[in-house]
C-alpha cells in the first residue's frame, strides 16, 4: 500500500560533509520520495558557520541549501548546534555555550525570525548525552537550561515553530536527569536516536 511520506516514521541521515550535499543529493532524494532533510551536524545549520565573529552574520550556505530544497519541494529541520569559538565553543562543536546563554538566545531568536515561514522545525542540539563533556553531560539541568532558553527565543520569534528536544542517544541516566529537571515543558517533540544491534531488529532506526 502507498504510504503518505508525512505519516512515515522512517528517516535516513546522510553523513557527507566533504561537498555541499544539496548540489547532488537533493534531486536524488526527491526522486526517492524524501520530503524532509535533517542536515549534517557541522555545516550550514550551525551557529559557528552563521556567526563566526560577534555580529558577523552569514547565512549564505543555508540560503543556498533552502533554495535548492524548495525547488524540489523539500523541508528542512534545523539542528541548533555548534557555537563559534568566541561564544565558548573553543573550536569544538561538542561544547555547549553554557556561559553564553544570552548570546545563544539572541542567536536562536535571530535565526528563527529570519526564516519564519520557511523553516518551522528546530532541534536543540544533537545527542548531548554523548557529545557534551562530562562536567555538563551528566548534569541534566545544563541541557534543560539550554532547551528552556531555546524554546523561549524560538517561540518569541515564531509562535508557530516546532521545537524538538532531547536528541537522545541512549544514556538512560542522562534522560532520567533531564526528565526530572522538567525538560518536557520546553519542547513540542522529543526525538530519540535508537540504533538497534544487528540481529536485534535487523535494522538501525534513527528517529
Amino acid at each position: 500500500a502507498e504510504v503518505d511520506p508525512d505519516e512515515s516514521c522512517i528517516g535516513i541521515n546522510l553523513f557527507q560533509q566533504q561537498i555541499w550535499w544539496y548540489a547532488h543529493q537533493v534531486p536524488l532524494m526527491a526522486r526517492a520520495g524524501v520530503h524532509w532533510i535533517r542536515p549534517w551536524l557541522a555545516w550550514e545549520n550551525t551557529w559557528a558557520v552563521q556567526e563566526p565573529e560577534p555580529g558577523k552574520w552569514d547565512t549564505r550556505a543555508l540560503d543556498a541549501a533552502l533554495r535548492r530544497m524548495e525547488r524540489y519541494d523539500q523541508r528542512y529541520q534545523i539542528i541548533l548546534f555548534a557555537p563559534p569559538a568566541w561564544a565558548g565553543g573553543a573550536g569544538s562543536w561538542h561544547v555547549p555555550p553554557s556561559d553564553q546563554m544570552s548570546s545563544w538566545s539572541a542567536y536562536v531568536e535571530r535565526l528563527v525570525s529570519q526564516y519564519r515561514g520557511r523553516i518551522r522545525h528546530y532541534e536543540v542540539w544533537n545527542e548531548p548525552d554523548l557529545m557534551w563533556p562530562d562536567d555538563t553531560r551528566l548534569q541534566g539541568d545544563h541541557y534543560v537550561a539550554m532547551l528552556k532558553a531555546s524554546y523561549a527565543a524560538a517561540k518569541g520569534a515564531d509562535p508557530e515553530c516546532v521545537v524538538l528536544g532531547l536528541s537522545h542517544a541512549g544514556v538512560e541516566e542522562w534522560l532520567a536527569r533531564v526528565g526530572a529537571a522538567g525538560a518536557g515543558r520546553y519542547m513540542d517533540i522529543a526525538t530519540v536516536h535508537s540504533y538497534a544491534q544487528p540481529g536485534a531488529l535487523g535494522v538501525g532506526v534513527h528517529g
